[in-house]
């Protein structure tokens, strides 16, 4: 299901959350797919002792856009703790699907608005570095979002730079690694055979093994 993200006016609350429990992705998309899996853990002694580690899940919006002067480009905005490269991420969303908080994510954190996809293309971990020294492994799923709109104002305009560049660019800059691979390998199929797909039919026929 694609939904249209306006800037002008919050999201319509949705109940539920996307399923991609049968996602399945051709061999020139090698994401990883059992970061998505939920552990349950039964020996609550073998937690303590460290034996197990509870994984948590953020959303994250892989934004890009096409036009005939500038081609494919991707849009990376820096973290506001390392300024690293990252594309938009964060927690998902009471009462939005996990696609339209990615969407959200990326409105408040890149100031972009557009069409995205219900259905992942994927996953990738990172480590989160907490106040205290700390740090703890997230798992980010991933939609794809053909951006149409670049908003003058924004949540967290003068927090981050924004930048769009060209997917091989893109692919280098990116941290983690396994986003910069993401983005390597979703821009070679929207080049090679998705011209003219939106997000979500791109999504789809990812999600149906070309």
């Amino acid at each position: 299901m694609l939904r249209r993200l306006y800037a002008s006016a919050p999201l319509r609350p949705q109940v539920g959350t996307t399923n991609t429990a049968n996602l399945a992705l051709p061999p020139s998309l090698d994401i990883v797919m059992a970061m998505g899996k939920k552990h349950k853990v039964k020996d609550r002694r073998a937690l303590k002792e460290g034996k197990y580690k509870r994984r948590r899940q953020q959303v994250c919006a892989l934004c890009y856009r096409r036009s005939p002067k500038k081609g494919l480009q991707f849009l990376l905005v820096t973290s506001r703790r390392t300024r690293r490269w990252i594309a938009p991420k964060g927690w998902p969303m009471k009462r939005l699907t996990n696609a339209e908080a990615a969407a959200q994510e990326a409105r408040e954190e890149a100031g972009v608005a557009g069409d995205i996809s219900e259905r992942s293309i994927g996953f990738f971990s990172y480590l989160k570095y907490l106040e205290n020294g700390k740090s703890i492994r997230l798992t980010v799923q991933v939609f794809p979002m053909e951006v149409s709109t670049n908003l003058r104002s924004y949540p967290e305009k003068g927090q981050r730079r924004r930048n769009w560049v060209k997917p091989r660019k893109a692919a280098k800059l990116a941290t983690p690694p396994e986003l910069g691979k993401m983005i390597r390998e979703f821009a070679a199929y929207l080049e090679d055979e998705a011209k003219d797909l939106s997000p979500d039919e791109a999504a789809q026929k990812i999600d149906g093994s070309l």
